[in-house]
């Protein structure tokens, strides 16, 4: 409708450079403080269907990239649901969909099961809290312009019934919130797994870097 956009923000899982790992090491306690979520893609349209979203999102995940190593972060405000119910469905279900790529929350605070997606509530102050502590250290990493730009504006206000919110000055925030979801990975079991496999991927040096800092690390020894 030419209103709020669809964003499609796409990271990949990488060490962070020595010289971040050296700058930061003492306050390390895990080895995903090693690593980082990298932008590496970055869609954002406003006038395509859900429909249309679905097929660019069912080709990203099960066809560009190896589905076993995708994890996608939904929101399910406004049009979320409505987009998880098209995907099954997308090329008239002549597809290799299926939901193991989403990440799962806990839809309220008393929930003992997670569910796909995620909903942004009362929750909003400490997803930005902790993308803001994902930025200070360097386990988020920002390239795309029109991101850049919006992480400027995108600032703390009060609201009428006197509590403190964060949105976009400039009237859009749909670029900064995608990517303050995808930092909610960080905490997650799973990046701790992903990032035990990449230790055997990545190039030998870092590899032997981050091996001898970890051991460091659980001896206390700097």
């Amino acid at each position: 409708l030419g209103q709020d956009y669809h964003v499609v923000n796409i990271f990949k899982i990488s060490p962070k450079d020595i010289q971040i790992m050296e700058m930061q090491k003492e306050k390390y306690t895990s080895i995903r403080d090693f690593f980082k979520l990298q932008q590496v893609g970055f869609f954002r349209n406003n006038i395509i269907s859900i429909k249309q979203l679905a097929e660019l999102v069912y080709l990203l995940a099960f066809e560009y990239f190896n589905d076993e190593n995708v994890k996608i972060v939904l929101e399910l405000n406004n049009h979320g649901g409505t987009l998880l119910e098209a995907l099954p469905n997308v090329f008239e279900q002549n597809n290799n969909y299926g939901s193991s790529v989403f990440v799962r929350y806990k839809h309220r605070i008393d929930a003992i099961e997670e569910k796909i997606g995620l909903k942004v509530n009362d929750n909003k102050n400490l997803l930005v809290k902790g993308f803001q502590d994902a930025m200070y250290n360097k386990s988020v990493e920002i390239t795309n312009i029109d991101n850049i730009h919006e992480l400027t504006t995108f600032v703390k206000v009060m609201t009428p019934s006197g509590h403190i919110t964060y949105k976009g000055e400039s009237g859009n925030d749909d670029a900064v919130m995608s990517a303050i979801h995808a930092a909610t990975v960080l905490e997650k079991n799973f990046f701790t797994e992903i990032c035990e496999e990449l230790l055997n991927i990545i190039d030998v040096q870092t590899s032997n870097y981050i091996k001898e800092t970890m051991n460091r690390v659980e001896h206390r020894e700097y």
